[in-house]
């Protein structure tokens, strides 16, 4: 899986065989180009750690929690992205969240669902695996797979200024100046990604 943005291009291996379910929902909106034209808009870090960029995040609610959209909804289900039910943990699937991982974010503020965000690890976060307790009903978040090339352009991304403006109190400080733009997500031959 290729991310083309304005900062360069990100490689993905996808753990298809191991994540089905996440990939099979992934695969879908991949085809229907749901990706293309979002942005990497956040760089985040944790509750209670230090303010120090731990991972990068973008995807279908960027134009949400960028206010681009003219609404403010209070989860993602209210925004009307489509949403993961049901997916392998990272206790089903044994891959983990570290430095360079590709996992979704999650509705905390609603039901916990997947949301079509991706979150890219700039460093190892097993606070992120399931039983952690920063997540709904601790289950973590759902892995897919992991960066093989273009982390170069993920730290690059998570260096840069953040001092972006939302309505969601939490992620005061974490978000870019200027977000990135995520130009188009494509699959491309698995033979040519290795780990």
């Amino acid at each position: 899986m290729a991310i083309e943005t304005t900062e360069g291009r990100i490689e993905m291996l996808i753990e298809r065989d191991r994540v089905p379910k996440v990939a099979a929902w992934f695969f879908g909106l991949v085809a229907t180009g749901s990706f293309d034209e979002t942005q990497f808009f956040r760089v985040g870090h944790l509750a209670g750690q230090p303010d120090r960029p731990r991972f990068i995040e973008g995807g279908m609610l960027s134009p949400y929690i960028l206010g681009q959209k003219g609404n403010q909804p209070r989860t993602a289900a209210e925004a009307g992205v489509p949403l993961l039910r049901d997916w392998e943990t990272t206790a089903d699937s044994g891959l983990r969240h570290t430095r360079g991982s590709v996992s979704f974010a999650r509705d905390i503020f609603g039901d916990g669902s997947g949301a079509p965000d991706f979150v890219i690890t700039m460093a190892d976060l097993p606070e992120f695996d399931h039983g952690a307790a920063n997540s709904p009903g601790r289950l973590g978040f759902p892995v897919i797979g992991y960066v093989v090339k273009g982390m170069d352009v993920v730290d690059r991304i998570g260096a840069r200024p953040r001092d972006g403006r939302t309505y969601i109190r939490m992620l005061d400080g974490q978000l870019l100046s200027e977000p990135v733009a995520l130009k188009r997500v494509r699959r491309i031959r698995r033979r040519a990604l290795q780990r």
